[in-house]
């Protein structure tokens, strides 16, 4: 048997731009936008225990200054989680699913059924408040490859999740 490996030209590849991407649900913003507010609060708690702690009232610019910072960080981060959010989408296709996320640096993780181990549906407190879970697809080899999809409602998540465990089966029977 002779061995055959044909080149392949770029044009021929498929576009991952074709790809039916579907957003992640509408109530995630919410969902990160309530954890942002969150963390942002414990942070501004404990600076002003700090500053209270440090005895550091008398310096009343230095104070002023620390609140504008965490004003100006908590904007920033704000609006940064809104666009965010918009860049953010997942794919199935026929051999393998895709999550794309990223505003500044895009990220795209494509992971082909037959590197599928498991998978599993996470929800955390704020998840459940929103109804809203993560499913987590573990690959073979490094951890980095495994895929996280956040923000999906809980049956959609365990819809996505038994078809890829029965078309993990389904490849390995092949």
């Amino acid at each position: 048997m002779l061995f055959d490996n044909p080149s392949i030209h770029p044009q021929d590849l498929p576009a991952v731009e074709e790809a039916l991407w579907q957003p992640l649900h509408r109530t995630y913003l919410k969902r990160q936008l309530l954890g942002l507010a969150i963390g942002q609060t414990f942070l501004l708690i404990a600076g002003i225990v700090a500053v209270s702690i440090m005895s550091m009232w008398g310096k009343l610019w230095l104070v002023l200054g620390g609140i504008l910072l965490w004003v100006a960080q908590t904007l920033l981060r704000w609006i940064l989680v809104r666009k965010g959010f918009a860049k953010k989408a997942y794919a199935l296709r026929e051999r393998d699913l895709l999550y794309r996320s990223g505003l500044f640096w895009q990220q795209m993780l494509v992971v082909p059924f037959n590197r599928v181990q498991h998978c599993s549906i996470q929800e955390g407190l704020l998840d459940k408040v929103y109804g809203l879970a993560s499913l987590r697809v573990y690959t073979a080899g490094t951890s980095g490859s495994d895929l996280v999809i956040p923000g999906l409602e809980p049956h959609n998540a365990q819809r996505i999740k038994d078809f890829l465990i029965n078309r993990t089966v389904q490849d390995e029977a092949i």
